[in-house]
């Protein structure tokens, strides 16, 4: 029995005055650490969750430089809302 799922978040936010749209994708349960983001237009972002000290709350990390590397705190905290 698989009690996989696949978390596909619809990512919409301005930041600086531009608005970004884009979609997150990653499973869920069991915990996969990486997250997929994807912004029409632009380079597909990977990002990684390392759990922190504090219970249920994650440091988020790209392995490679990006360009939108500076948003990957926001992102992060945007998936959290929906890790339960």
């Amino acid at each position: 029995m698989n009690n996989s799922r696949i978390l596909r978040l619809p990512l919409r936010f301005i930041y600086k005055g531009k608005e970004y749209l884009g979609e997150v994708v990653g499973k869920v349960v069991p915990f996969n650490k990486y997250f997929t983001i994807r912004i029409p237009g632009e380079n597909m972002l990977i990002i990684e969750a390392l759990p922190c000290h504090e219970e249920k709350k994650y440091s988020w990390v790209m392995s490679s430089h990006h360009e939108f590397e500076y948003l990957v705190p926001y992102i992060g905290q945007e998936i959290e809302k929906y890790l339960v």
